[in-house]
């Protein structure tokens, strides 16, 4: 029983792992990609005055 409980407790860490591990890649990969429209933004400006 004890053992089925650290199973479990280990199944659960895992989940948890992988889930805040593609939470962060999701995260991160939106930053960057606002970073990218704003500098392309900050160009289109530049090239309109």
């Amino acid at each position: 029983m004890i053992e089925d409980i650290k199973e479990k407790v280990r199944t659960y860490e895992d989940s948890l792992k992988t889930y805040r591990d593609l939470k962060n890649s999701i995260d991160t990969t939106r930053e960057v990609g606002e970073m990218i429209g704003k500098i392309k933004g900050k160009k289109e400006g530049i090239k309109l005055q």
